[in-house]
């Protein structure tokens, strides 16, 4: 017997920690085809070397269970007719992780993510991307509330810097583009377009008085023609 079968038998023998219901205790799969297992917790090691432990229903992983793959990510959380589906925590290699709703193997509801840089998002995740409302603080401190798609600031937010500067506006492909409201340190604000995290279009800064100092038409941050 290999050493790997060995440990995948001693695994079904385990006393296991999942959240199963107080009342609900599940004897170990009996057999060596999980074809015919159901309400049993087993164990299992697929020909590319990524290993399952945890219940089955049906011969499928169904229930609570840990999904370790063969590049050392690991799944620990639930599972429905074989899919990794309801909440789950996924955890990478280097510390990162993700913790919130799965549905179909993908990252789709509202969860948590935390990357080994310092990043750290919480928010709504559509196939498997940051998408819809959520709140993103970088590593650098800076923060961002506002609405995402595919995984990039799409649509209406507020980006706070850490040094004290606040836009609030439009944004296209993770940069401030369209309609903005820029406050600086100083108290100055510009509101008007922009385009590619610059003043691009019509708009007006005015200083920490109220006085407008600028108004017209910007070209890639700069003031180009009074209107």
């Amino acid at each position: 017997m290999t050493v790997t079968k060995q440990v995948l038998i001693l695994a079904i023998g385990l006393v296991f920690t999942f959240p199963i219901n107080a009342e609900e205790r599940l004897d170990g799969c009996r057999g060596e085809k999980n074809l015919f297992w159901t309400e049993c917790i087993g164990s299992e090691m697929d020909d590319q070397g990524n290993v399952y432990v945890g219940q089955y229903f049906n011969g499928r992983k169904d229930g609570f269970g840990n999904f370790t793959f063969n590049n050392g990510i690991q799944y620990n959380g639930e599972f429905t007719d074989g899919w990794r589906h309801g909440r789950g925590k996924i955890t990478w290699p280097d510390g990162s992780f993700y913790e919130g709703k799965y549905e179909f193997d993908k990252r789709n509801g509202n969860g948590l993510e935390i990357l080994a840089t310092g990043e750290r998002y919480s928010g709504h995740f559509k196939d498997g991307h940051r998408d819809g409302l959520g709140h993103l603080v970088h590593e650098n401190g800076d923060e961002y509330f506002g609405e995402f798609k595919k995984g990039v600031k799409f649509g209406v937010g507020e980006y706070k810097f850490s040094s004290g500067e606040n836009y609030v506006g439009e944004f296209r492909d993770d940069e401030r583009s369209g309609k903005g409201h820029m406050t600086f340190r100083n108290g100055s604000i510009y509101v008007g377009r922009y385009s590619h995290d610059r003043p691009d279009g019509v708009g007006k800064l005015i200083d920490r008085h109220g006085r407008v100092v600028r108004s017209g038409l910007w070209r890639n941050g700069i003031y180009k023609l009074k209107m």
